[in-house]
Formats: structure tokens, sequence, C-alpha cells
């Protein structure tokens, strides 16, 4: 998981793994809007939450 900040005031926006999607968001104390675009590296298939999926991960018992 990477942390992704707000490229003027560099506060914390959100923590997450971009396989497939790129992502906009508004800082809520600057409101600069912050686009983050998904990884080229990132093996699609790392991850899955969805039932079903045969390259499912299940969630770590807490």
């Amino acid at each position: 998981m990477q942390e992704f900040r707000c490229r003027v005031d560099h506060k914390l926006l959100l923590k997450a793994c971009l396989v497939d999607a790129d992502v906009e968001i508004k800082c809520r104390s600057c409101g600069t809007m912050n686009l983050f675009k998904k990884h080229e590296h990132v093996d699609p298939t790392m991850l899955c939450y969805k039932e079903g999926c045969p390259n499912r991960v299940q969630q770590p018992a807490t």
C-alpha cells in the first residue's frame, strides 16, 4: 500500500494500491485537486477482493 499526499501541503489524502484506476482527490485543507495515476508496474492479479474472483485474496483474520 502506498501513501498519497497533497502536492501543496503534503497532507495524507489516501492509502491505497492503485491497480486499474486513476483517482482525483480534493485536499480538505487547502482545496487543491490532486490526480494520482495507477502504477504501471503493479501486477493486476496481486489483489482482488471481489467475490468469486479466482485471484481473490482473503483478508487476514483480526
